[in-house]
């Protein structure tokens, strides 16, 4: 009898990219042979929606509260303890850290000190965020990976670069493991976009829509100021956000400020966004920078405009419909890029997205053959 595999997954159960990424991924592995669970840890924003949508498939997930510790000593030795009694106690084999920094290393080492085998450092993102600590300590922690880690992968090359050692990146001694989208929840539907067209008021406006955390790093602060250009020359023009995070209400307080809350919806966080794609006209993502954006491929399965910065990796680009603006560059320059895509035409681009190996039937197929052992 084939020996029943449960895989720790270190993940926020937040909204956001990676936490679809991976809830998705566990949804198309044959769970009568493996499973996940999770590990979350309290300094993330939780939502309920998505700790039910994880239990829903047989995950438990294991939450360490860091938010009390204010002194950061003792935060990291509690979650040093946590993790290694987490391991220990449920004798986990394998566990697989999705992180956007190299400190995540430090989750590694207790893992392994507990017995796990196969320890995954897996990189989402291509940057730290702004003002973040123990940058300085960033060598450090990518000199500590090779004693722990047994597999690297990452969601780009970018990503990979900012994240893995030298010696990993010379002899690519990564997986880039593609951020697979459902296709078929998304392929183009101009039912479903008449609907929700029809469901918000907005049949005869000219959509933006933005998806993402409220932090620093997705630049709402840029998206409004575009965003309020646009409406100068196009008053059918609306912005749609979903979303929730620390920034929203500095957000919302810009958009008051500058007149435009009858224009910009704060949808909050939905677990319809693929039915919220075919209500858009453009996606716009102004991110300080990314690894490579679930929200991005989303988009171009629904064949919907995608205008994003030039430090987002050029490997997000599957379709026609992106253009890549300079983060410095003038509003104007968003602007033009924005209203190139006004008359754009929808259709099927499913085959494309599939063919670029983005299908999160193709990812989980991969990643489920990784973590059985079996020739890939």
């Amino acid at each position: 009898m084939e020996e029943y595999t449960r895989v720790l997954q270190v993940a926020p159960l937040r909204i956001g990219g990676v936490t679809e990424l991976v809830l998705s991924i566990c949804e198309n592995i044959d769970r009568s042979k493996l499973n996940f669970d999770y590990l979350a840890f309290g300094s993330n924003v939780r939502y309920e929606k998505n700790e039910q949508r994880a239990m829903k498939f047989g995950g438990r997930i294991f939450y360490v509260d860091l938010a009390k510790n204010r002194n950061p000593i003792i935060r990291g030795i509690n979650k040093f303890i946590s993790v290694y009694r987490i391991v220990k106690e449920n004798n986990f084999g394998i566990i697989h850290i999705n992180t956007s920094t190299p400190y995540e290393v430090l989750v590694a080492i207790p893992a392994k000190m507990a017995g796990a085998k196969r320890i995954i450092m897996h990189s989402h993102n291509s940057s730290y965020y702004p003002g973040q600590k123990l940058v300085w300590l960033s060598g450090v922690f990518k000199a500590i990976m090779p004693f722990v880690v047994t597999d690297y992968f990452s969601c780009s090359d970018l990503a990979a670069e900012f994240m893995f050692p030298r010696k990993v990146l010379k002899e690519k001694k990564y997986t880039v493991l593609k951020n697979g989208v459902n296709v078929e929840k998304l392929r183009y539907d101009p039912d479903i976009r008449a609907e929700y067209r029809r469901k918000y008021g907005l049949e005869n406006a000219f959509v933006i829509g933005n998806v993402g955390r409220f932090n620093v790093q997705k630049n709402h602060t840029l998206m409004i100021d575009v965003f309020a250009e646009l409406y100068k020359v196009d008053a059918s023009a609306r912005l749609f956000l979903v979303g929730m995070g620390e920034t929203e209400e500095a957000t919302k307080e810009k958009v008051k400020q500058m007149g435009l809350q009858e224009v910009v919806y704060f949808n909050g966080p939905s677990s319809e966004v693929n039915k919220l794609m075919q209500m858009f006209d453009v996606v716009v993502m102004p991110s300080l920078y990314e690894g490579l954006p679930v929200v991005g491929v989303e988009a171009q399965a629904a064949d919907v405009p995608l205008v994003l910065t030039d430090t987002i990796t050029k490997e997000l680009q599957i379709t026609d419909a992106v253009t890549y603006v300079p983060l410095n560059a003038e509003l104007k320059s968003w602007l033009d890029a924005i209203l190139d895509f006004k008359n754009h035409k929808r259709h099927d681009t499913s085959q494309l997205v599939r063919e670029a190996g983005f299908d999160i039937k193709a990812t989980s197929e991969w990643l489920q053959n990784f973590y059985l052992g079996k020739e890939i």
